[in-house]
């Protein structure tokens, strides 16, 4: 089992530490696709690399355990046992024990050792020269034992531009999991683990009490809030509706940047002819539209299966996490929904989100609309990278000020509730709206045009 509680990816790029951290060893936590026919399953694949020798060792005996696991000669391909491993996302922080713990597991499909060769910096010359000139001056017994070393890892060792060996794994999100009994814990966890499903009676897994105890939401707006009372047929249509809204404006966006002006089609003209010896380059603007093509096509295809090949009683939780990721929520929020067995609480997490990204894209558009009917005589020919309007140096706590949050609430007034944080070229703001909601949202240069100075 691999634990991924305190390595998921931050939320917002505000959490700058917490980013920097995560990057290096950030993994994807996979979601559900075990009841998904198989033409749905290519959002649910996740490509990681897990180069920590304890992450191989971990792959290593997932492998070797379903590989040894005897099996009929008479039995069909699909009950063949299959590598998985888990992806731990929660445990009580009271306990040490893992029993308990929740997770969802993962398929390996791919398990490739890669190696790339890269060149050395003088740094690593150096010491690479210093490290076999102290093998050869070893004599004797220790001369032919290096020597065999080095002939037996003459692919790594003896090659100065070899870079260490990458472990990539493509792997599919399972079904979720709680851990029931701990068989080893080193050098990893060995677990015996129990399905979970929605709904389910409250006395197979009361750990979920210490979950929804722990992690108790303190907003006082909940009342207020539309999604509370709406029933599931119209959370499951506002949900469709806006993963059709995100899958459409990626599409577009995709769609855009390939349409490349002769500067840029000469640029890239130039890459490939440079890099010929070595295999043409690949405009990464095409793949990007590749991928929202299949997404669209992945969605197409959902919709269909919601009829044919998806059971009324699961469509609740087929639409949320399929969702969840088509729109590559956070690692967070896959945590969230994840811990959640009401199928309706979970479309309303969904839900939230999206409407979240829907509005920030509307923005978006209204902002490059408004930008493109300006009078070009009137615009500024500047040379470098966008910088913030003079008026948002000068924010301090307690001005008033507007944010446009989308098409439906168009602009919201609120006041600054605390000194601005500047990170790098933005500024985050602590807003307090006049419906009493507080919100930390970036005001950057490139997201400018929707703010502005408070009446």
């Amino acid at each position: 089992m691999l634990d991924l509680i305190g390595r998921a990816t931050p939320k917002s790029n505000d959490d700058k530490d917490a980013k920097d951290n995560a990057d290096e060893n950030s993994f994807v936590v996979p979601l559900p696709s075990s009841d998904f026919p198989d033409q749905l399953a290519t959002p649910f694949l996740y490509g990681m690399q897990m180069d920590t020798p304890l992450h191989k060792l971990i792959l290593e005996e997932a492998i070797s355990m379903a590989e040894t696991v005897t099996v009929s000669s008479a039995a069909p391909l699909s009950s063949l046992p299959k590598p998985l491993y888990g992806h731990l996302v929660w445990k009580d922080s009271s306990s040490e024990s893992l029993v308990g713990a929740i997770g969802c597991t993962a398929e390996i499909l791919v398990n490739a050792p890669t190696t790339q060769l890269l060149p050395k910096t003088p740094l690593e010359e150096e010491l690479a020269k210093l490290e076999k000139s102290f093998s050869d001056s070893k004599g004797g017994a220790d001369e032919e034992e290096s020597s065999s070393r080095s002939s037996e890892n003459a692919g790594n060792t003896n090659d100065d531009n070899a870079a260490p060996t990458s472990n990539t794994v493509l792997c599919r999100g399972g079904w979720r999991f709680v851990v029931k009994e701990v068989i080893r814990s080193i050098p990893y966890p060995v677990v015996i683990v129990d399905e979970i499903q929605d709904d389910a009676d409250e006395d197979d897994s009361d750990m979920f009490s210490t979950v929804n105890a722990e992690e108790e939401d303190d907003d006082d707006d909940d009342e207020d809030d539309e999604l509370i009372n709406m029933p599931a047929p119209e959370l499951i249509g506002y949900t469709m509706r806006n993963v059709q809204s995100i899958i459409t404006q990626s599409l577009e966006d995709a769609t855009a940047k390939t349409q490349m002006g002769p500067l840029e089609q000469s640029i890239l003209e130039d890459s490939e002819m440079a890099a010929a010896a070595g295999g043409s380059v690949i405009n990464p603007a095409v793949i990007e539209l590749a991928h929202a093509e299949e997404m669209a096509a992945v969605w197409s295809v959902f919709q269909t299966s919601l009829v044919d090949d998806i059971e009324p009683s699961q469509r609740r939780f087929a639409v949320a996490i399929m969702a969840a990721e088509l729109a590559n929520l956070t690692n967070d929020l896959r945590q969230e929904i994840l811990l959640v067995r009401n199928a309706e609480e979970r479309l309303r997490i969904v839900l939230r989100e999206l409407k979240e990204i829907v509005g920030m894209a509307q923005a978006r558009k209204l902002a490059a609309s408004i930008t493109d009917k300006s009078d070009e005589a009137d615009q500024e020919l500047t040379v470098g990278a966008p910088q913030l309007p003079p008026w948002a140096r000068q924010i301090t706590k307690g001005d008033k000020i507007e944010y446009f949050w989308n098409e439906e609430y168009d602009w919201c007034p609120g006041v600054v509730a605390e000194d601005p944080v500047t990170i790098a070229d933005e500024l985050l703001l602590t807003i307090r709206f006049e419906d009493g909601e507080e919100h930390r949202l970036p005001l950057s240069a490139e997201d400018k045009l929707r703010w502005r100075p408070g009446k």
